[in-house]
């Protein structure tokens, strides 16, 4: 990253340099609102934890403003905000993987490594290669995606590694 090797880092130095990750297998909170999934990767580029931010003080009340601002700005830019006050777990697979696509938005990274497209089966299709430019170029984050179908890589890959 920028020119320096990322292969001795921890997990979490990796985060901290700005490079976010969603997973193959899901990794959101069950028991959690889209919302509340949404809003945990806000709190991994800030310098306090949960607690703090949401704290009944003037600047906990700034920070959640502006922490809830962001999340709604990525709900509804990945089409979920009829979604946002559900439970996690009863979501369909693919919308549940466009919830952690956008957890990892939310982290506000530079990059991020997909290692299987959102919305899986559904997404291998135009419409994800779409919704991964649209990351790449308006949001100008870098997009790693680790995918076997080759007709979604070709559709959107500037380089293509085998």
């Amino acid at each position: 990253m920028d020119g320096h090797s990322i292969l001795t880092r921890r997990r979490t130095g990796i985060a901290e340099i700005g490079i976010g990750r969603t997973f193959q297998n899901v990794a959101l909170f069950p028991n959690l609102s889209v919302l509340d999934n949404v809003r945990v990767g806000t709190h991994a580029r800030t310098n306090s934890d949960i607690i703090s931010d949401f704290a009944a003080t003037a600047l906990g009340a700034s920070r959640r403003a502006a922490l809830n601002e962001r999340v709604h700005d990525i709900l509804g830019y990945l089409d979920l905000d009829d979604v946002a006050h559900v439970t996690v777990s009863g979501l369909p697979f693919g919308t549940q993987k466009r919830v952690e696509l956008a957890r990892a938005l939310a982290a506000d990274r530079r990059s991020c490594c997909s290692t299987s497209p959102p919305a899986a089966s559904t997404m291998r299709s135009p419409c994800a290669g779409r919704a991964y430019s649209r990351i790449r170029d308006e949001r100008n984050i870098t997009v790693l995606l680790v995918e076997h179908h080759m007709g979604l890589v070709m559709s959107i890959a500037d380089h293509v590694v085998g």
